[in-house]
């Protein structure tokens, strides 16, 4: 085991910060209102009967399990809501068969598109459930961005080689799917004078970052769909390229949800248009730093060797 890196901090130890900074505990234990991770982790690994320490101990010698084995009647399985299994709560061992009760975790047992928990605790809010909103920057919504921004974009879109921000720095992964895509109908592809392969402008009112196009059928005209959470390992800035190609720069900061503060990353308006020497910072079209540093986009990039595991000294 190796301890993470300053930049990255295990997702509990950041929601714990944030209470801590709110002055709101953690649980309701008033000697230790905002526990650390681990005690957290401990606690989780009870249901398993051992400790977080012990279970990464067994990680380390075994690996993953398959939990279609280990627990073929209960978490194992599929379909869970109607057999009953779904709703146990106290681990992964099988309930008595009178605890077998089908339904989902939810206070009706249903799957709700009526939240009886958000009515309960949010009844204002909760006037307006279930209920559909057009998006808040759309032709539709926002009239007035429609000359400035004609193109509609979308992005979380799954991908088979990155799992959200992860695997960048794999040289295998970076060989297959070395920069993002947008995807763009070729029809609107046509009409902006765009072809495969060409780095794009993707711009709002909020930002701009570019990314490659990849021509598709599949994706409507008026439609662009972008791939979201790229950045760079191989730019040695504090950011690792963040401006480059980061979607996030796209969004309103103040169109989140009320409830969750999910913010709108579906159905924004942009504008589209072909990178140019002319048109991109120190004349290159591909992202790249002050000294002409280019990001690694090509499969043949000898910087991926770099990245390459080190055994016994040797590049394998």
């Amino acid at each position: 085991m190796i301890d993470p890196p300053g930049e990255a901090k295990f997702d509990v130890d950041i929601t714990i910060g944030l209470y801590k900074a709110c002055g709101q505990p953690w649980g309701p234990d008033p000697e230790n209102p905002w526990p650390d991770s681990h005690g957290e982790n401990d606690l989780c690994c009870s249901l398993i009967g051992k400790t977080w320490d012990e279970y990464k101990q067994e990680f380390q010698e075994h690996g993953w399990w398959d939990c279609k084995e280990l627990y073929p009647h209960n978490w194992g399985t599929y379909r869970r809501y109607e057999t009953g299994a779904l709703r146990a709560r106290q681990g992964v061992e099988p309930l008595p068969h009178e605890q077998m009760v089908p339904g989902f975790n939810t206070p009706t047992m249903k799957e709700e598109v009526w939240s009886t928990v958000i009515e309960t605790y949010h009844p204002d809010d909760a006037l307006e459930l279930p209920d559909w909103h057009e998006p808040p920057r759309t032709e539709r919504s926002r009239p007035d961005l429609a000359d400035a921004y004609p193109l509609l974009a979308t992005t979380g879109r799954r991908i088979p080689v990155y799992f959200h921000s992860e695997h960048r720095q794999l040289p295998w992964c970076r060989e297959l799917w070395p920069v993002p895509r947008m995807e763009i109908n070729p029809a609107d592809a046509e009409r902006l004078g765009i072809e495969q392969g060409d780095w794009c402008w993707i711009e709002t009112e909020f930002g701009k970052i570019r990314e490659t196009a990849d021509l598709y059928y599949g994706v409507p005209e008026g439609v662009v769909n972008l791939e979201h959470q790229w950045w760079y390992p191989e730019i040695t800035e504090p950011g690792r390229g963040f401006q480059f190609s980061a979607v996030n720069q796209l969004i309103s900061p103040d169109d989140g949800d009320p409830l969750c503060g999910s913010s709108n990353l579906r159905a924004y308006m942009v504008n589209v248009y072909k990178a140019t020497a002319e048109n991109s910072p120190y004349g290159n079209p591909c992202p790249c730093l002050e000294d002409g540093t280019e990001i690694i986009h090509d499969a043949s990039d000898a910087r991926l060797k770099e990245w390459l595991p080190q055994y016994d000294g040797r590049s394998e």
